[in-house]
């Protein structure tokens, strides 16, 4: 160890008990729950961890990435746990054996297991110059194992959906295991204040949307007189799930902070809660406006501890208004042209669209693929009340859908040009589309397309992955019966007990997708199981959507802000689908409300209340992505830092946002224009 490196205390590993060898990867081990809550920890030859494991944890997870080039060749010591990054006076320096930092600054620590089964860190830093220096972007490394192997078996039992809030004093990290089973990992902050993370390692060349990249907590700016010094502590510990990570925060040192609502109309209260072992203190609060507020209160032992919410004013307003938006700024007016009536991305900042036939854009700025959103959404809100101002953009987008985006058989394409293949994922946005437009018109043509769109998907010749993100299911069966049509009802019945058998099985899994265990994934899961069961009155597919759903628990974090509540972890759409190419956790994201939706229609179909509630409350967040003017951001990205760049930033791109909206109206099926 360095000479101006103090390590006070430090353990290299709890000796081996029973059960802590690994299986081999790829191996089975079900839902087995921890023996106890203790942790192993194992160290590398500079002392830094490269294994942190739950005693009894029949899988033997790994939390943290081993560091040694193996999981991933880009990911070495530099960036093993408790390793980290920070300037001095605006110089970069770096640590990796544990302390080392730079000739004015020492790093002293201390990282122990305690008798009550956590993992006690501390750090200081201390100013050991003579002369006042200037610390920024202070980086710890928290590598949690959050990415998607290839392997389903290893995703569900050897991943962890990493949750954190920057929370200043009352910042933690809930690590849940992906397969939703128990043990989980948390963090708590004790002391000193974590203001800001950072995810570094994010690129197409290094895992891609596969991985979260590296995690890590930063400290607040500060200013350093000689011998002045600042510290952060936190405990890490195991926990059964979320109730049982709160409990154990506050027991072991941390706050809970949290608001009732984190959405708001203005005039509206809420009541703040925050609770540390001293004791709970709450504070109502009335929302001034339109925005994002940040609320804080003191906690009991006199902390700041604070809450993220957002201030709406007419919801109703920002819809029609979106509306409005998309037709006068984002149709293309192009007569005599096969582009003709389409719906296109659109820049905010220079007023234009993005057209994919006149530039090299990707497939993830087409003319098609999640763009249908936005048709689906007009179709709705021209049920609602605005059929005359919309239909003749309408019929418009009908028309180029159904005749330049798809064949004469409905093979769907994800352009005009048809230069790429076909993608299963497309098919149920065309047969959403179709659908409301049945409802709209009332014309058996519209569901004809919507039936044969849905036999061609079917027919055998394009690989179908395991789950079909806004796939309307249950809409299609029960629009089918309404009208008569009981081959077209047989026929996506077969098709259903096809799709929905290897997810409805005991442990089934879910392999295969675009991108890992994507949150959208996860409630198309659910919202299909739980459809197809309540149309078919056949319980065994309501059984599995009552299996995923602690899978939906373990991808939704609870931060204690509008921009996570409840709303699944997305890293990745940022890159594909935004102006910035930002990679980073994009929070919220519009495939959210796809969670509400599967929430509210799990909710009818079990009577559990509070997933319908949940959902309400998810639907809400989705706000967030749109101003009152109309314009709307593809992509929030929520990190402080990705990659060494400022982010908190909503990409200036209106793209795939308004599928939001879609879940939205379907969360409140009495809103009207």
């Amino acid at each position: 160890t360095p000479s101006n490196t103090k390590v006070v205390a430090l353990v290299v590993a709890t000796p081996s008990r029973p059960g802590d060898d690994a299986p081999a990867e790829g191996t089975d081990v079900g839902l087995a729950r921890p023996v106890v809550a203790d942790l192993r920890v194992v160290r590398d030859v500079a002392e830094n961890i490269t294994n942190l494991r739950v005693v009894g944890d029949a899988a033997a997870m790994n939390w943290v990435h081993s560091a040694d080039g193996r999981q991933y060749p880009w990911i070495g010591p530099r960036y093993a746990w408790g390793t980290g990054t920070l300037k001095v006076d605006g110089r970069a320096v770096s640590w990796t054996r544990t302390g080392c930092v730079a000739e004015e600054l020492n790093l002293d620590v201390v990282s122990q297991l305690g008798s009550d089964g956590t993992l006690y860190e501390r750090r200081t830093f201390r100013n050991v110059s003579d002369r006042e220096i200037a610390l920024a972007d202070i980086d710890i490394h928290t590598p949690f194992n959050d990415n998607f192997p290839k392997s389903p078996v290893d995703m569900f039992d050897r991943r962890a959906f990493a949750h954190v809030w920057a929370g200043g004093s009352a910042a933690w990290v809930s690590a849940m295991r992906m397969g939703g089973q128990s043990p989980h990992l948390g963090l708590a902050v004790v002391e000193g204040r974590i203001s800001a993370y950072e995810l570094k390692e994010r690129s197409r060349a290094k895992g891609g949307s596969n991985t979260r990249g590296i995690i890590a907590l930063s400290l607040p700016d500060v200013i350093l007189k000689p011998g002045e010094e600042t510290t952060v502590a936190w405990r890490v510990f195991a926990h059964e799930g979320w109730d049982d990570f709160f409990a154990k925060l506050v027991a072991l040192g941390g706050v809970d902070v949290k608001a009732e609502r984190y959405v708001l109309r203005t005039g509206e209260k809420t009541t703040v809660t925050a609770r540390t072992a001293a004791g709970t203190r709450t504070r109502e609060w009335t929302c001034p406006g339109a925005g994002e507020h940040r609320v804080e209160i003191v906690t009991p032992d006199g902390r700041t501890a604070f809450v993220e919410i957002l201030g709406v004013d007419d919801p109703a307003a920002i819809l029609k208004t979106r509306a409005r938006y998309i037709v006068s700024r984002q149709q293309v007016d192009a007569p005599g042209t096969p582009f003709d009536g389409a719906f296109v991305p659109y820049d905010t900042e220079t007023g234009r669209q993005e057209r994919s036939w006149e530039t090299t854009l990707t497939s993830d700025h087409s003319e098609g693929r999640e763009r249908l959103g936005m048709g689906v959404f007009l179709a709705k809100m021209a049920q609602r009340g605005m059929r005359d101002e919309l239909m003749p953009s309408l019929l418009r987008y009908y028309r180029f859908v159904r005749t330049s985006l798809e064949d004469p058989d409905h093979t769907v394409w994800q352009a005009v040009k048809r230069s790429s293949s076909t993608r299963a994922f497309n098919y149920p946005w065309h047969v959403w589309f179709y659908l409301e437009m049945y409802k709209l018109m009332g014309e058996r043509t519209y569901l004809a397309d919507a039936y044969q769109t849905l036999k061609r998907l079917f027919r055998g010749d394009i690989k179908l992955p395991k789950a079909l993100v806004a796939f309307p299911i249950g809409d299609c069966l029960r629009a089918f019966r309404a009208a008569g049509m009981p081959d077209a009802e047989r026929d996506l019945i077969a098709w259903g007990r096809r799709f929905l058998g290897p997810v409805s099985a005991p442990g089934g899994y879910v392999a295969g997708t675009e991108v890992g265990l994507a949150p959208e994934v996860v409630s198309a899961t659910i919202h299909a199981l739980t459809e197809f069961g309540s149309l078919t009155g056949e319980s065994s597919y309501l059984d599995a959507a009552r299996r995923w759903v602690p899978r939906a628990n373990a991808v939704c974090g609870r931060q204690p802000s509008w921009h996570c509540h409840d709303i699944g972890l997305h890293h990745w759409d940022g890159y594909w689908f935004g102006k910035r190419a930002c990679w980073g956790d994009t929070l919220p994201h519009d495939w959210n409300g796809e969670m509400a939706q599967a929430f509210r229609r799990y909710a009818e179909a079990t009577g559990e209340k509070e997933f319908a509630a949940r959902a309400e409350k998810i639907a809400d967040a989705m706000l967030g992505l749109f101003t009152p003017d109309g314009r709307g951001s593809c992509a929030c990205v929520y990190p402080d830092r990705v990659n060494g760049e400022k982010a908190k930033f909503f990409d200036p791109l209106c793209n795939d946002q308004d599928w939001a909206l879609v879940f939205y109206l379907d969360q409140n099926p009495d809103l009207s224009f």
